[in-house]
């Protein structure tokens, strides 16, 4: 009777094991109380369900990226592994004209780099168009060029245009 209690604690241990790698607790409880020499060093040794893994994630209140396909919480605002924006709700770009992104590359283009610096580092993509964006990159790549910075100055995850 000792014997059987203590199988059915020992095989405890590879079915917890298991249950992290994304196996069925159950079955990895049952063969771990029968062949607990065996099951231990199998449960160590076996490679993570991937796919069962991020299910449970996914039900428990984790999201996918929708840019790098990466398991991110819920309540994120920016992706920690592609560094892309997750906002809840979308936010609508604010629409500029040809001429309004001309005068805006013109009016960035007069700024001293200092100041262009501390626009860019406060600098939100999602609250401009795809072509204001590339204007403004334009602008602090030609400023950063004639003045011979390199483009890692800031950082990468504030470089305008990602």
């Amino acid at each position: 009777m000792e014997i059987f209690i203590v199988a059915i604690l020992i095989g405890l241990i590879p079915a917890a094991i298991a249950q992290s790698k994304g196996k069925s607790f159950i079955v990895w409880w049952l063969y771990g109380a029968l062949l607990f020499i065996i099951a231990l060093p199998h449960a160590l040794l076996m490679k993570p369900d991937q796919e069962a893994i991020e299910q449970k994630s996914l039900s428990v209140g984790m999201k996918k990226c929708p840019f790098c396909a990466e398991i991110v919480r819920n309540e994120a605002i920016k992706c920690r592994f592609c560094g892309e924006w997750l906002t809840k709700e979308e936010k609508t770009p604010i629409n500029v004209d040809e001429n309004e992104v001309k005068a805006l590359k013109e009016k960035y283009e007069k700024y001293p780099i200092g100041e262009l610096l501390k626009i860019q580092s406060s600098y939100n993509p999602q609250d401009y168009t795809a072509e204001t964006r590339k204007a403004l990159e334009e602008v602090f790549d030609n400023r950063r060029n004639e003045l011979g910075l390199e483009a890692k100055l800031i950082g990468e995850e504030n470089k305008i245009g990602k």
